[in-house]
């Protein structure tokens, strides 16, 4: 690749204005300005999609049809198209079986390597299983014979038949005794031998042993006697046999022969959750037994009631001050009340049904599989060893940091080729994985369970591991989550891309990465429509002293604080040390990553207070304490990520902030909605009374193309706005249902009598500058940016008082302009007895922040 610069001219994707930009090859080019002012826009919707378009349209006909290939873009010229690797905000989990080592790859490397390089092992004497000849298995069984001994080894007549039919029959046959051949005996003589000649038997019996036909041994007393035919490596001291027919798919979780059949290569099985079945700080009478408030249950729970009053066992006490007898009532049943078990076993038959599915997985929990120990793999190839000291099943219940330790200390001087190229590829891999903070993750670790930030490096990992020259990577945030040590090891080997001949794209609100890139490049000045111009392009230093950034926002630190404290807080299998936050005020958690950040403050502490104002637990792995304190009751617990897949394609800005509410409402009392008769649904395109019924609602029509990109064309019942034109047309004088959905929120307020609520969250959306979106604007064509905050919004739309927020990753997104609004925000509501906790590593936070809390 020569050119030194790639060529955008004439980008209109979404809010562009035509950009039209060079940015520098064989660089790191780092995109920064307000969320939604068009920075994704250019990098991913403009110059990755085309990038991947063309390079999609290179292939043959039968290959396109099956690829996802992106819509042309609105773009004059881009020049050079480059093959292109992204990292896009959103990157959806997809299913619940895979672990951290298959996403970074590492599976593969550990199906290979022991496969083609680990020795099998006796688990009783530790020794290595060898493959014993048929001479030395035989020996054992004639050690009370001289030497001189005869015998005589025979086949069955039908093995005979089937393998050996072209042969010359044998002379001597068996039926109760050994003599002359007769075709009808059920074994037929193949070799006679004495003892002293047990040596020479495996290469005179080869044809039966590579068969693996059965052979029968026929002694001096005519004793007929199956003989082991060896088909696997056994142990030389107790002869335990080992894999019969070794593969690779018996190494892997996502194969049936290697799988674990109990737990299915999950790692883990369901079984119910007593604390999901019962609440044991209630009585039996106040609603205790949880499970049997099933709709379908309710005369199960009269029967229970009436068998432990027979029992006399109280019903008024709460369940945990119950005795033994109680559980064995509950579980197997007494009299007219069945028992939960045969409970269990009625709602397995009815498991076809979708609302019993949910109600029985929701009662339910995961408890690491008894065979597989959580390690997926059948305990078939538990015994498998590189060395002598650490197992195939010791392997896979290590984290990153331990195996990185393990497999660095390798001797490789007298290693195979094939054995030091996997050995040198696994280290790389977790050498780039320790850098940027994975290194305490587990290999089994459900990928389902990680922070965004923390699967979003995992993403991060291949791409890092890339070898190759004239490639274009394009990350979007990636320095979620990471302190500056582990960012400065992450743009080391962005840098190693560079230095390889490949160019990088950042999308990142980091100082750290704007100070270190090559070309900083500025979209802006505000976000939407009053975005997508190239504000500025060249070095960051210049950009800084002609842009200062005045920090308007300072911490509130009370005269006297009161504190929530935390005693010997544990989660993961791990015990924390303690740990204490002021109430009523924000306190920065940060710390490395595997410092056990979320672990302590979310897993533990916001799970016990949510389990205390609820009576019920988070979504969440469960944390345990041995105490926690509060100087003030909190009422209520609310926990706000950065998971940014939440959304469903028809969810817009008016439908998750509830401002289309008071909109149609607006409407509905016109004189002309009066007239018809009109209710809230004739006002929305997801109702069936008011969507258009050509495009369902959509706007846009999608016509599928065999070979060539789908076509999106506008509905022209609608002309795009979704509605029956009957009732978009409907007009207060001002303005039409259309236009107030498609202009910005900002303007419609103007026009429209708002209630409290409605007053509030609109004060909402100021402060947190999202009021120059529309009602009618999609959630998914949102920023990263745009997307947290309102979730945030969604989130805190009512009156909040009393309450522990903790926000994870909060400024994920966000430009620190928003960031110090957001901000502001959060400091009204510690007004009200809120106490907020943020997990962050963004050191914006020191100018809000009441309170540090280093986890370091």
């Amino acid at each position: 690749m020569n050119e030194k610069v790639i060529r955008i001219r004439g980008a209109r994707v979404n809010n562009l204005k035509s950009v039209d930009i060079d940015l520098p090859t064989k660089a790191i080019t780092c995109f920064a300005g307000p969320s939604g002012s068009g920075k994704t826009s250019l990098a991913f919707h403009t110059v990755y999609n085309e990038s991947k378009r063309r390079f999609l349209n290179s292939f043959p006909n039968y290959l396109k049809f099956f690829s996802d290939r992106p819509a042309p873009v609105d773009v004059d010229e881009i020049f050079p198209v480059l093959p292109v690797f992204g990292l896009p905000q959103i990157n959806p989990i997809v299913g619940t079986r895979s672990v951290i080592a298959d996403t970074m790859r590492l599976s593969e490397i550990f199906q290979n390597l022991y496969f083609h390089h680990a020795q099998e092992y006796c688990p009783e004497h530790h020794t290595p299983l060898m493959r014993l000849s048929f001479g030395e298995v035989l020996h054992e069984h004639l050690v009370d014979y001289d030497d001189n001994s005869k015998f005589y080894l025979a086949i069955s007549r039908s093995d005979f038949l089937t393998y050996f039919s072209n042969a010359p029959f044998p002379s001597r046959s068996y039926d109760e005794g050994i003599g002359e051949f007769k075709k009808s005996d059920p074994y037929w003589e193949v070799l006679r031998f004495k003892k002293k000649s047990l040596a020479t038997l495996d290469k005179k019996l080869a044809p039966y042993l590579e068969r693996e036909i059965d052979i029968y041994l026929i002694d001096e007393q005519d004793k007929l006697t199956k003989t082991p035919v060896v088909k696997q490596k056994i142990c030389p001291v107790c002869h335990r046999g080992g894999v019969v027919s070794k593969s690779p798919a018996k190494f892997t979780a996502f194969n049936a022969l290697g799988a674990c059949s109990k737990c299915n290569g999950f790692g883990a099985t369901l079984e119910y959750d007593r604390e999901k079945l019962v609440d044991q700080e209630l009585s039996v009478e106040e609603g205790g037994v949880k499970f049997l408030e099933y709709k379908r249950f309710h005369q199960e729970y009269e029967d229970l009631y009436w068998e432990l009053k027979a029992a006399k066992i109280s019903t008024t006490k709460a369940i945990s001050e119950l005795p033994e007898k109680f559980w064995k009532i509950l579980y197997q049943g007494k009299g007219q009340f069945c028992g939960l078990e045969e409970l269990f076993k009625w709602l397995e038959t009815k498991k076809y049904k979708p609302s019993v599915r949910i109600f029985v997985r929701g009662k339910q929990k995961e408890v690491l599989c008894p065979n597989c120990h959580g390690t997926r793999i059948s305990p078939e190839v538990e015994h498998f060893y590189l060395e002598d000291k650490v197992s195939f099943y010791d392997i896979w219940k290590m984290d990153l940091g331990e195996v990185y330790e393990y497999f660095s200390s390798f001797d490789m001087r007298s290693r195979t080729k094939d054995f030091k190229a996997l050995i040198k590829k696994l280290l790389s891999i977790l050498e780039t994985a320790l850098g940027i903070g994975l290194g305490h993750l587990k290999l089994t670790r459900k990928v389902k369970s990680v922070s965004a930030g923390e699967y979003q490096r995992l993403l991060l990992l291949k791409h890092l591991s890339y070898e190759g020259t004239g490639a274009l990577f394009i990350f979007d945030e990636p320095s979620l989550g990471l302190s500056d040590e582990e960012k400065g090891k992450l743009f080391n080997g962005l840098r190693n891309l560079v230095d390889q001949g490949n160019t990088v794209f950042l999308i990142d609100h980091s100082d750290f990465f704007h100070s270190r890139s090559d070309r900083f490049v500025f979209i802006g000045p505000e976000s939407g429509k009053r975005g997508g111009e190239v504000i500025f392009n060249g070095d960051y230093e210049e950009f800084r002293d002609k842009h200062p950034f005045k920090v308007e926002i300072a911490p509130q630190v009370p005269e006297k604080r009161k504190w929530i404290e935390v005693k010997a807080p544990q989660a993961y299998n791990k015990v924390f040390s303690d740990f204490k936050i002021p109430l009523n005020e924000i306190t920065w958690v940060t710390g490395p990553s595997g410092s056990g950040k979320t672990a302590r403050v979310l897993n533990v502490l916001a799970n016990e207070l949510h389990y205390k104002a609820y009576g019920t637990r988070l979504d969440i792995s469960k944390g345990e304490a041995k105490s926690i304190k509060s100087a003030q009751k909190i009422d209520d617990v609310f926990v706000i990520d950065a998971n940014l897949n939440r959304y469903t394609s028809r969810s817009t800005f008016g439908s998750m902030t509830d401002m289309f509410s008071i909109v149609r409402k607006h409407f509905l009392k016109t004189a002309a909605a009066k007239s018809m008769g009109l209710k809230e649904g004739h006002l929305s395109p997801n109702s069936a009374l008011g969507q258009c019924p050509a495009c369902e609602g959509r706007g846009v029509k999608v016509v599928e193309m065999q070979f060539l990109e789908d076509i999106v064309l506008k509905c022209e019942d609608c002309k795009g706005l979704k509605l029956k034109p009957i009732y978009a047309s409907l007009s207060d004088g001002e303005m039409t249902v259309a236009e107030a959905y498609s202009m910005p929120v900002s303007e419609v307020v103007k026009k429209i009598k708002l209630t409290p609520k409605y007053r509030r969250i609109n004060e909402y959306l100021k402060i947190l500058k999202l009021d120059y979106l529309s009602l009618d604007r999609g959630v998914n064509s949102l920023s990263g940016g745009e997307k947290q905050r309102l979730y945030l919004l969604n989130q805190l739309q009512k009156e909040i008082y009393n309450s522990l927020l903790v926000f994870e990753n909060l400024s994920f997104g966000l430009s620190k302009r928003e960031l110090q609004a957001v901000c502001l925000f959060l400091q009204k509501l510690t007004a009200q007895n809120n106490t907020i906790a943020l997990i962050d590593q963004n050191h914006f936070y020191e100018n809000v922040a009441s309170y540090k809390l280093d986890f370091s």
